[in-house]
């Protein structure tokens, strides 16, 4: 009867500590992070994905006029020649082509000079004949002497400005072809492309289905595949 006593109290025992245990796993919390921000009005965005080559809407293919030697300048940021992906401002020389003969014709320093005398002599004219003291007539041929003059000096220069290739406006050297120092180079070859990345543009084809969705004025964001944090925005100007 006293082992049936003890048995009795020792389940009893295991009892109580298995309902507590129960109750100590009714009592555990479980906690989940949570965190809280503002709501606030902001632009839903949805694109259209496509790709298309951008190129520049300045461009432009710089040709020999006339032959002459090689003569590279030098890039005067650098202290070296022009290489590509040089920047020019507009009127920067990028190549010369040394032609002596072809400067001894235009004879340049003469033609100034005939420019500057006739230039004297017809507002000499003026002023005598202002007072009276020429006709009309000499008047005229001083100021066809004149005319005639710098006409002469303007077409050296254009000549002369030939054998220098210079740069039409501000931009970049994309292509610089090259030839070897001192060669003649004939006329219409090559001798450099200038773009102005200033201003950009691409022709981009979307499918059918989304034509409905472009208009003009909506606003473009354009990445380089390579350069994924680098993006220019734009607009689209015309849809056809």
């Amino acid at each position: 009867m006293r082992i049936q006593n003890v048995l009795w109290l020792l389940l009893t025992g295991l009892i109580l500590l298995s309902c507590q245990d129960n109750e100590g796993e009714d009592e555990l919390e479980i906690s989940v992070p949570v965190s809280v921000s503002e709501v606030k009005a902001g632009a839903i965005r949805e694109f259209i994905t496509t790709s298309a080559t951008v190129e520049a809407i300045k461009y432009t293919d710089l040709m020999s006029e006339i032959e002459g030697k090689y003569r590279l300048a030098v890039n005067p940021r650098s202290g070296r020649p022009f290489a590509p992906g040089d920047a020019v401002e507009s009127g920067q020389v990028i190549v010369y082509l040394d032609n002596p003969e072809h400067e001894n014709n235009i004879r340049i320093e003469s033609r100034q000079l005939e420019l500057d005398i006739s230039q004297r002599e017809f507002e000499k004219q003026q002023s005598l004949y202002e007072k009276g003291g020429v006709t009309l007539r000499e008047l005229k041929n001083a100021e066809s002497a004149f005319i005639d003059a710098n006409y002469n000096y303007k077409n050296a220069r254009l000549q002369l400005d030939k054998l220098t290739i210079r740069a039409p406006f501000r931009g970049v050297i994309t292509d610089l072809p090259y030839h070897t120092p001192g060669v003649k180079v004939p006329v219409g070859q090559l001798m450099a492309q200038v773009m102005d990345y200033g201003q950009l543009h691409a022709e981009v084809k979307f499918p059918a289905k989304d034509l409905t969705r472009i208009k003009t004025g909506q606003e473009v964001l354009a990445t380089h595949y390579l350069l994924a944090d680098d993006t220019l925005s734009g607009e689209i100007v015309q849809v056809s």
